[in-house]
Order: structure tokens, then sequence, then C-alpha cells
């Protein structure tokens, strides 16, 4: 499989590709200062040590970044999920202690393209494109989503890990979580 089909992913008229040279992530700019110093200047530094991966996510056919998005590798630990979450699980693979997973770790859209649901178009790229063949053998996405976009997530099917009771309301963010299987089991 060329390095370019395993790197890019078309969803509806959208692509979303590992960011290159060919897009200048200094220009990004979310509204948010520490989004922005994050793709600007720390991305490049993260992937050379082999932390994170940068996507870029744009209209087909066009240069310009609509929103950018930062992967790595995770694991859902089990005791992290309700008893009703544990239950969707094969009955096989519930003794499992932790489930694979990638997590996004951060997620911006461009002030231009705010408000137009881009965001969510963007998460359901993101959605499919680890389902395509498997990528990365990952059933879960997880994020640790700052307290004011915890209501996006939830709006795009990403479910609490912790119940609002036994979640530390003083932490500044809120571990959520998406399962791939869901996908397939809609598909079939």
């Amino acid at each position: 499989m060329s390095e370019d089909i395993r790197n890019s992913f078309s969803y509806m008229n959208w692509t979303l590709e590992k960011a290159s040279p060919r897009f200048d992530l200094s220009q990004i700019d979310c509204g948010d200062a520490d989004l922005n110093d994050y793709f600007r200047n720390d991305a490049s530094l993260f992937r050379e040590e082999l932390l994170s991966q940068t996507y870029v996510f744009h209209e087909e056919g066009k240069q310009i970044i609509s929103a950018a998005i930062d992967f790595c590798n995770d694991a859902l630990p089990r005791e992290r999920m309700t008893g009703g979450q544990r239950r969707k699980i094969s009955h096989r693979k519930r003794g499992f202690q932790t489930f694979p997973a990638v997590k996004i770790t951060r997620l911006g859209v461009c002030r231009e393209f705010q408000g137009m649901k881009v965001g969510s178009v963007l998460l359901e790229a993101v959605k499919n494109f680890f389902l395509a063949d498997n990528r990365t053998g990952c059933r879960f996405i997880t994020v640790d989503a700052y307290r004011n976009a915890v209501g996006f997530y939830e709006r795009n099917d990403f479910a609490r890990m912790l119940t609002k009771e036994t979640e530390d309301p003083e932490a500044p963010t809120v571990p959520l979580f998406f399962d791939l299987k869901r996908l397939t089991e809609q598909a079939a």
C-alpha cells in the first residue's frame, strides 16, 4: 500500500491527510492561542519524538486547511467503562484489562470554518478513517476534552468514561470515548 493512500482518506467532499510540508501549519488560526501554538510550533516536535501525528482536514482538491487534528496511541482501561458500556463488548473480550484505542490529542477548526459543522464532519471522517482497513487495530477513539468542548463531543456520539458523579469537577478535562464497533453494527 502506498504511503499516500495509507495517510490520506477521502470522506464526502473532504480529505483527511497526514500533515506534510505542502501544508503551512504556521498559518493555522483556531482562535485559541494555546492550540495555535501547538500546531504552529510543537506538532513537529511531537512527531519527531514519535509521540503524536498531525493530520489536516481540507476540502478535496484545495490546499486551504479547514481544521487540524493530532493523534497518538492510547488504551482504554476496562475500569473506566461503566457496566453498560462493557456489556457492548463481546463476552470473550470483556476480560481484557485495556482495550486498544487512538487518542485525539488536539483538534482545532480554523476560524473561517467555525460554525459550519466542519468539526463534526471531521470527527465522522476520523471514525471512518480508523475503521477503513482497521488501520491500527483500535476499537475506541478517546479524547480528554476541555470542559467547554464536552458538549461538542457528546453531540458527536462520544460518551463520558466516568459518570458526572465520579468525575473530578475541578479537572480541566473530561475523558470521553467513541466505540468504533457501533459503526460496523449500524452498517450490518
